[in-house]
């Protein structure tokens, strides 16, 4: 397998030397790379950039230090976190794609109450359920719109 350039990590950044072929293919990828710069690039370290590079590598095999692999996995884990727990809100669905329970949906609805009532709402002019089969007393779709409804009257 051919190798492609080298990859170092060092806090807060990513530090990246490239063959000139795989460079244009790495600039096309990564926008925030301006189109004169040459390798070696520099990249922020942040979980979505570590998903995009673990991609881009999949496909361009380099020479990853140990402490640039060992946060590329770290980095690359903490996005798919990061990624089911928006799935879920989106979705309005209490799992994730495991099907594993995740209280992400229910923490954005709390947070969003008390932003409403932040800036002035009442907490007795709001309704908000959860869907999620797992708690106590749960709350059927029919009974979360039958509510809503009479809220809104």
């Amino acid at each position: 397998m051919a190798v492609n350039g080298s990859v170092r990590y060092r806090p807060g950044e990513w530090r990246i030397r490239l063959k000139p072929h795989v460079a244009q293919r790495f600039k096309n990828v990564f926008k925030s790379i301006q189109p004169g710069e040459t390798s070696p690039f520099h990249l922020k370290d942040k979980p979505d950039t570590a998903a995009d590079l673990e991609w881009f590598f999949s496909r361009y095999p380099v020479d990853l230090s140990p402490k640039a692999e060992a946060r590329l996995k770290e980095g690359t884990q903490a996005f798919r976190r990061r990624q089911e727990e928006v799935e879920a809100i989106v979705a309005a669905d209490w799992t994730t794609s495991r099907g594993t329970p995740i209280q992400a949906f229910d923490n954005a609805r709390r947070d969003l109450v008390a932003g409403f009532q932040d800036v002035g709402f009442a907490r007795a002019d709001m309704v908000d359920f959860t869907l999620r089969p797992d708690v106590p007393n749960p709350t059927s779709a029919d009974q979360a719109l039958s509510a809503i409804g009479r809220n809104a009257e």
